[in-house]
């Protein structure tokens, strides 16, 4: 039987846009043999043409012949390690459970945990998969070579084009691969329309936003909780909290807000960046607010500066978004309701909604710093897969050669 080698990578799908192609030349240039199996014909529009590679593959199978095709695949080719972006989409569950169950090097790319600045890559599995909570708290983990963040200008008009150009290739060459299951629902059209509508949702809701930024600034100062939504498809949602939407979990915490927290208190729900277009809760948050008799008190928005707004926020409400991170560095106390790697000692409570509102909790600022500086040295490439320049690409590529 042939040994699997670590150098012998397999790259499965990857962040939109141009990463995957920048992070194959720099494992060759490292002297990894790279391979690469394309699910759709977006992933070959960026993945797929750029040449380098040992085998480079279409998988055109049914769901159900996955499992049994990416065994042989991984067994032929000897391959060590696989590398996904998105741990929890159909076929990168699969790819982790058969190297978990073949003792196999499994990677996940993700964005960071700490953002902005940072990407994540770390082994076994990110978010409520990770393994890092259990090695944190058995002392396996290290701060030393904590790296900087590389924050820059914002990668939304990036983002945006990738995204056409992806839909497109994976809308115009359906059939080459008929029996795909993506993550997302919606065919291109669909993905256009959305892109489209979340530039629009940007500058309605500029003037709103800004007017209520400079409220929670001012008058609403140390009055108000902060509630970061996250994507209606969030894997983090549907596979790791016991809700089953965003919708849902709003529903829950404008009704506990309503019957438990002070008079005088406000509630803002911030939609996700990522999510405007897909996605709209006014409508549900009007009608919560009607029902319960909040007028004046819930605030729903879209663009907030989100550093500078901490020092004024009296509590953050999370199902698990890694905005918790940053509110607990923050010093703001957090509660999480979902799974979360937060949910250790000293961080982030979980459960007891009722009774956060009013509970006056203290954030440890050494268990936090100490949580957040291992989990940057441990698991945060600097960067962003976004942009047009293969830096972030060389320095996974390096952690990834090194772990």
């Amino acid at each position: 039987m042939t040994t699997p080698a670590p150098r012998r990578i397999l790259l499965l799908q990857g962040p939109l846009g141009p990463f995957t192609a920048y992070l194959i030349a720099e494992l060759r240039k490292s002297g990894a043999e790279v391979f690469r199996l394309n699910l759709n014909g977006g992933d070959a529009l960026y993945g797929g043409f750029f040449g380098g590679y040992e085998v480079a593959a279409p998988y055109r199978g049914r769901a159900e012949d996955w499992p049994d095709f990416l065994t042989r695949f991984l067994a032929d080719n000897r391959i060590g390690t696989v590398v996904a972006y998105g741990d929890c989409r159909f076929y990168h569950r699969v790819a982790r459970e058969i190297c978990a169950a073949q003792d196999l090097r499994f990677f996940g790319l993700e964005e960071g945990y700490i953002r902005p600045g940072y990407v994540t890559l770390e082994e076994g599995g990110n978010n409520g998969n990770s393994r890092f909570p259990e090695r944190f708290a058995a002392g396996e983990t290290s701060a030393a070579d904590m790296p900087a963040p590389d924050a820059g200008p914002s990668t939304f008009w990036s983002q945006a084009g990738y995204a056409y150009r992806y839909y497109g290739g994976k809308f115009f060459r359906g059939d080459l691969f008929p029996h795909y299951v993506h993550h997302r629902p919606g065919a291109w059209p669909y993905e256009v329309y959305c892109w489209g509508m979340a530039a629009l949702r940007k500058q309605i809701y500029r003037r709103s936003d800004a007017r209520l930024e400079a409220r929670l600034h001012s008058d609403l100062s140390g009055r108000f909780f902060l509630v970061p939504l996250q994507v209606a498809i969030d894997a983090q949602v549907l596979y790791h909290s016991d809700f089953a939407s965003v919708g849902a979990f709003v529903e829950t915490v404008v009704a506990s807000f309503a019957q438990h927290a002070g008079r005088d208190d406000h509630l803002v729900l911030k939609h996700h960046p990522m999510d405007r277009g897909f996605s709209h809760y006014g409508r549900l948050i009007r009608r919560l607010i009607r029902a319960h008799g909040l007028e004046g008190r819930v605030h729903y928005c879209f663009d907030l500066d989100l550093d500078r707004l901490w020092p004024h926020v009296k509590g953050c409400v999370t199902i698990n978004s890694t905005v918790g991170f940053s509110a607990l560095k923050a010093g703001v106390p957090t509660v999480a309701l979902g799974r979360s790697m937060m949910a250790v000692p000293g961080m982030a409570q979980t459960g007891g909604l009722d009774t956060f509102w009013t509970s006056q909790l203290k954030v440890e600022s050494g268990a936090v710093q100490a949580f957040v500086s291992h989990l940057i040295a441990e698991t945060q490439v600097p960067g962003s897969f976004y942009r047009r320049d293969n830096v972030t690409a060389a320095r996974v590529a390096a952690k990834l050669l090194a772990d």
